[in-house]
């Protein structure tokens, strides 16, 4: 059951920074995002988008560490040489990594991943703008039905 769960601990570590980092640096960076021509202020949807891969890539920078972590530990159990070692978790499975290898240890493959992860949060981003329009959209209908007052 350990080899099945192994990884379990720095993946679930690893979302909250990601998505948290991400969205972060989305709100940092649409204020200089340039704008749709329609008057909403709304950024437009190519500059949604490389907002979205830059956001991502921050995320992805700060997360990567579990990410690396998590390969190790499920992993460490299929290698002959590694079978005879006794980690006992994330924290163990970390020191050994910046022991071995350094930070650039940690950060191995991250330039494949960024690659990975840019789709998705290029998408994530389209989709949030999207959103804000729609839920500004409902908001500016409830307002008038209901006065300046209303909210959601």
């Amino acid at each position: 059951a350990r080899s099945l769960f192994g990884g379990l601990t720095p993946t679930l570590l690893g979302v909250f920074p990601y998505v948290g980092f991400s969205y972060a640096a989305y709100e940092v960076i649409r204020p200089h995002l340039p704008l749709r021509n329609d008057g909403s202020g709304s950024p437009s949807e190519v500059s949604a988008v490389v907002g979205g891969i830059c956001a991502g890539t921050v995320g992805q920078v700060t997360a990567f560490p579990f990410d690396t972590c998590r390969r190790v530990m499920q992993v460490h159990g299929f290698q002959p040489e590694t079978q005879g070692l006794a980690r006992k978790g994330m924290a163990d499975t970390m020191r050994e990594i910046l022991r071995s290898n350094g930070i650039r240890g940690l950060y191995r493959g991250i330039t494949p991943n960024i690659l990975k992860i840019a789709p998705s949060a290029a998408m994530a981003a389209y989709a949030y703008e999207k959103s804000q329009g729609v839920m500004d959209t409902v908001m500016t209908v409830v307002q008038s039905r209901y006065g300046d007052k209303a909210t959601l």
